[in-house]
């Protein structure tokens, strides 16, 4: 996923795209702001809570895809995929297992 943020990171750039954040820089990692503070911060759009959001996300980006190139998105999304579908059978106990042993 890395190759992702890099890019999307030089489309920004290459955009002009300013990266701001408002308000004392404090931990957002519980994932419980009140609408005060996602308007403080600024907060527009969510972070995807699945793959399979990461991946519509992905394939919808029309500047990324091009920016990343079509055919490294498609084999992208196809191994993905693939691997939502192996993981989807699995128990979280068998999940943690593979994710363990890949990570």
């Amino acid at each position: 996923m890395t190759f992702l943020a890099i890019t999307a990171g030089l489309l920004g750039i290459e955009n002009d795209k300013a990266l701001t954040i408002t308000g004392p820089k404090k931990f957002l990692g519980a994932f419980v702001l009140s609408e005060k503070e996602v308007a403080e911060y600024g907060i527009k759009d969510k972070m995807p809570r699945s793959l399979k959001e990461s991946l519509t996300n992905l394939k919808n980006d029309q500047e990324l895809v091009v920016a990343l190139g079509p055919e490294i998105v498609g084999l992208y999304l196809k191994v993905k995929k693939k691997e939502e579908a192996i993981f989807k059978k699995m128990t979280a106990e068998e999940r943690k297992a593979v994710s363990m042993d890949i990570f």
